[in-house]
Parts: structure tokens; C-alpha cells; sequence
């Protein structure tokens, strides 16, 4: 008997999206919600920058291009990649992804525009829709934000769990790039701005427009009076830098239940540094703990025990 077969749920993507460091060889290039090419609006954005950004840039996506050819050569097996430079490893999918419906759908919104880093993070994908189905059997109360979207992936899951849940979906983001208000003091030497990526991308990308409300530009100026008065059972912060991330958290724990949950990636990625600094700071003042996630970017979690 073939214990993988027996045990990887049967709506699962195809073969070739087993978990693994930026996946085995991606899924089809028929993906829903890529982002488009706009060489001439990322060359523009590219000039403005410092001869350091313009590096630091630059490194960036040579490394980028580098994982993306390993991750297209990599074997079917066990291994580590060429020089041990991206390990990468296989798995069993949870048992208990079986009781999902529609993973496919939901799996190809979760690498749309974005395969070479999300078609190797399926650990993040499964614990997110974990643990949104634990909030939903204990009856925790409130809607879900988002801050810090860029190309909808993961605000496509919640999206769709709001819409079968009743709640809402509240997303913030420049929808540009990282706003230079915030690239100071730790994070002033921040190459990568995220700049690839618009409003209507992530819109076609999340889908669900009846529960879902987009609040574009620089936070908190985006705070409405509508979101002051909501209570939230799931806040997702991934903006990476210290000023937003400790803007969020000073937010939205006070309108969260107890119970509810704050899911804070890049915590212990080692890579953004604001965003650990601003985490760190929180939960010794708030008295609450995390815990970590093993997914390729080191999220962490809180419940709101008070």
C-alpha cells in the first residue's frame, strides 16, 4: 500500500505542487489573477531609486531569478538543492484536509502571480485554512482583516472563508509598494518595495467583492469609522516594517475577542527585522505568547487570551 497516496486528500493540486523551498516544478502557467507584465512602470519606479536601493534591487532579483531555475530542475525526491543553497523537503498533507472543499480553486488562488515563493509555502496555506475552520467550530466572533495584501494571496483564503462564514473582509495596503514614511530607522536599508502589484490585480485575485472592502494608502490614515467600530476574530499583519506592524497591533488587539487570532508573518524569517522588533515589544507588554508556524517565512500567532 502507498502510505502517500493513501494519506494526500483528493481534491489536492496536482502532483507537481508537493510541498517543498519554492516547490517542485510549479503548477501550469494557467493561473488565476497573474499579475501582469508593466516593464515600463517598474523601470520608472526602478530610476527614482538611490544607488543603494537600485542594488540592493538589484541583488534582489537576482536571487529571485536564481530560486526560480532551481525550483524548475529540482527532482521529485528527498533532496537538497544544488550546493545545500535552498534546502527543500517532502511531506504528508494533514489528514484533516480532506473535510476541504474546493482546495484546487483555492490552492491556485494561492500561488496566482506569485508561484515561485507560494507553490513552496503550502504550510502556510494549510495552517491558514486550519486554523480559520478552528475559529469558525469555536464560535469566535468578529470579521477578518488583512494589512499588507500585495498580490492577494492570502486574502483570497480569507475572503472566501468570510463569504461562507458571514463576516467580513477588511484589506489594507498601498496596492504600490511600501510608502517611504515607513522605511526609517530599522528598516531605512529595506531593498525590496513590493511595488509590483495594483488594486484591480488583487482584486481579480480575492474575487468575493460583496463581503470584501479595500482601503488603499497609508496606514492607519486608512482607519475608518466603520473599522474603529468592528470587532475582529483574525487580523493577518505582513507589511514587514516596524512602524505598521506596531500601528496594527496597537489597533486591532483591542477589538479582538478573546480567542481571536493575530497572524504575524516574517517574525522569525530573520530577514525583517522591524516587523520581529514591533512583535517582540507587544507581547512583553501585553503579557500574551506566540507560537510558530513552520512555513517558509516564520509566521507567528497569537490568541487573545484577555
Amino acid at each position: 500500500m502507498d502510505p502517500l497516496r493513501d494519506t494526500r486528500p483528493p481534491q489536492l493540486p496536482e502532483p507537481n505542487s508537493k510541498i517543498g523551498n519554492m516547490g517542485t516544478p510549479p503548477l501550469s502557467d494557467e493561473n488565476i489573477g497573474a499579475a501582469p507584465s508593466a516593464p515600463q512602470s517598474r523601470l520608472k519606479k526602478f530610476v527614482t531609486k538611490s544607488p543603494a536601493s537600485m542594488l540592493s534591487s538589484l541583488r534582489w532579483n537576482l536571487r529571485n531569478l536564481t530560486r526560480e531555475a532551481v525550483s524548475r530542475f529540482r527532482f521529485d525526491l528527498i533532496a537538497w538543492s544544488p550546493k545545500g543553497s535552498w534546502p527543500a523537503f517532502h511531506a504528508y498533507y494533514p489528514d484533516g484536509l480532506r473535510s476541504f472543499p474546493d482546495l484546487t480553486g483555492l490552492y491556485r488562488r494561492w500561488i496566482a502571480g506569485n508561484k515561485t515563493n507560494n507553490n513552496g509555502d503550502a504550510t502556510r496555506f494549510m495552517a491558514l485554512m486550519l486554523n480559520v475552520r478552528q475559529l469558525e467550530a469555536e464560535g469566535i466572533p468578529g470579521d477578518f482583516a488583512e494589512l499588507g495584501v500585495w498580490k492577494g494571496n492570502s486574502a483570497a483564503i480569507l475572503a472566501h472563508y468570510a463569504a461562507e462564514s458571514g463576516r467580513r473582509l477588511f484589506l489594507f495596503d498601498t496596492f504600490e509598494g511600501f510608502d517611504h514614511r515607513d522605511l526609517a530607522g530599522v528598516d531605512q536599508s529595506q531593498g525590496r518595495d513590493f511595488s509590483d502589484t495594483s488594486i484591480d490585480i488583487v482584486r481579480e485575485t480575492v474575487g468575493h467583492p460583496e463581503v470584501t472592502t479595500y482601503l488603499k494608502g497609508f496606514f492607519p490614515d486608512t482607519i475608518t469609522d466603520e473599522v474603529r467600530e468592528r470587532q475582529f476574530a483574525l487580523v493577518h499583519i505582513d507589511c514587514d516594517l516596524y512602524q505598521p506592524m506596531k500601528a496594527a497591533l496597537a489597533f486591532f488587539y483591542p477589538r479582538m475577542p478573546r480567542g481571536g487570532m493575530l497572524l504575524l508573518h516574517d517574525y522569525s524569517s530573520g530577514t525583517w527585522d522591524g516587523a520581529t522588533r514591533a512583535v517582540d515589544e507587544f507581547y512583553k507588554a501585553t503579557g500574551e505568547h506566540i507560537s510558530l508556524w513552520p512555513d517558509k517565512s516564520g509566521t507567528a500567532m497569537i490568541r487573545k487570551h484577555g
